[in-house]
């Protein structure tokens, strides 16, 4: 079944996936920030390994449910009152290259900084765990993670991130 909404071939093939998966209902969200498809199997997660919390040892789960949670929250948080968030740490020249290239551009941003290469990598770690996203800088627009610098670089040349 495909919705014939003007959508990317990319688009198209992500619906083949996740008709080939079974996952019913399925729902398509076109994000209005970015202008992007997003598919929401009502009910599943997003298609990437994560341990089911039954697989998890009883003893442990708060463990794993509780680590970090603390900066995870911090960001949350954040999200909650800033359009654009760059979570960075120091030492990392790309770090320093979003935040220049969101300043050039004239928009506001909001920095979380969590230590640096020999530092707070534990931190680091549980924000990785929390998105999925294997890098510094992490910047979130409008509560979306849109990725790294060279995907802001992206959106900002095409528009997607102007007022």
């Amino acid at each position: 079944m495909h919705l014939q909404c003007g959508l990317s071939r990319q688009a198209m093939q992500v619906c083949d996936a996740w008709d080939a998966l079974s996952f019913e209902p399925r729902s398509l969200v076109i994000s209005p920030k970015f202008d992007s498809p997003l598919f929401l199997p009502l009910g599943h997660p997003m298609p990437r390994h994560i341990l089911s919390e039954s697989l998890i040892h009883p003893a442990i789960q708060s463990l794993v449910a509780n680590h970090h949670r603390e900066v995870v929250e911090e960001v949350l948080a954040a999200i909650g009152q800033h359009r654009v968030v760059v979570v960075g740490m120091r030492q990392n020249p790309v770090c320093k290259a979003v935040q220049k290239r969101l300043t050039q551009a004239k928009l506001q941003h909001h920095y979380l900084e969590y230590g640096s290469y020999f530092s707070d990598w534990r931190k680091r770690n549980a924000l990785k765990l929390w998105t999925g996203w294997p890098t510094f800088p992490m910047v979130f627009v409008d509560g979306v993670l849109v990725g790294g610098d060279s995907n802001v670089k992206e959106l900002i040349a095409s528009g997607q991130l102007l007022t």
